[in-house]
């Protein structure tokens, strides 16, 4: 329920619910990249820490100050720091296993949601741990991923190809794959998922009871 916008000139402004704090704006000037999970905020710095802020009964808004990550990705209740040795380093709510941390010195990028979390490797696999009911946490190894994305029961993996596969819940058709080869990028809501072309346009499926699946056009 809350939105922040990365500034140029590091500042983050939020909006939204803020029953916790978790659309308080950052103003230290230095912010690099921003990640949202359900009720806390966590600001990436250029100095290679990490500043969190709001819901915490978990730890998920604990501050990292290793000054070596390169990229911050929050859950619902958790979060997951991406280092420059390509290590992984996880907090907040872990009774699933989602939040342990990763020591592959492989990882390249990190999804992470509310029940599992999904490493993308150098090798163009995906190492994924957490919550399984219904196949979301399977690894992939088909060694042409360069993006993984993951929703609450279903998860995404961009393909060099230009195509997506993804696995794990289906029941709105969210997990179909996209086989139309212009894929550049892929984003997983609860029951959806929008592809991102080459040619500008955005392709959408799935669960669409409020136009989340409406095509949308012109060069993004």
């Amino acid at each position: 329920y809350h939105t922040c916008v990365l500034k140029f000139d590091g500042y983050v402004d939020c909006y939204g619910r803020n029953d916790h704090g978790q659309s308080e704006d950052y103003s230290g000037g230095d912010a690099i990249g921003v990640a949202l999970g359900g009720s806390h905020t966590c600001v990436l710095k250029s100095d290679g820490d990490v500043d969190c802020y709001g819901r915490n009964e978990y730890g998920q808004s604990a501050d990292y100050s290793g000054g070596d990550a390169i990229g911050v990705y929050a859950g619902k209740f958790n979060t997951c720091v991406l280092k420059d040795d390509g290590n992984v380093d996880c907090y907040g709510k872990n009774e699933d296993g989602q939040s342990e941390d990763y020591s592959g010195g492989d990882a390249i990028g990190v999804s992470t949601r509310l029940y599992h979390t999904c490493v993308l490797k150098d090798d163009g696999n995906v190492d994924c741990q957490g919550h399984n009911p219904h196949g979301q946490s399977e690894d992939y190894s088909g060694g042409d991923a360069i993006m993984v994305a993951t929703s609450s029961y279903y998860t995404c993996v961009l393909k060099e190809n230009g195509n997506v596969h993804c696995y794990g819940e289906n029941d709105h058709g969210q997990s179909e794959d996209y086989l139309e080869g212009d894929a550049i990028g892929v984003a997983l809501g609860g029951s959806h998922t929008c592809v991102l072309k080459e040619d500008g346009y955005v392709d959408c499926y799935g669960r669409n009871d409020y136009g989340q699946t409406n095509i949308l056009y012109g060069t993004t």
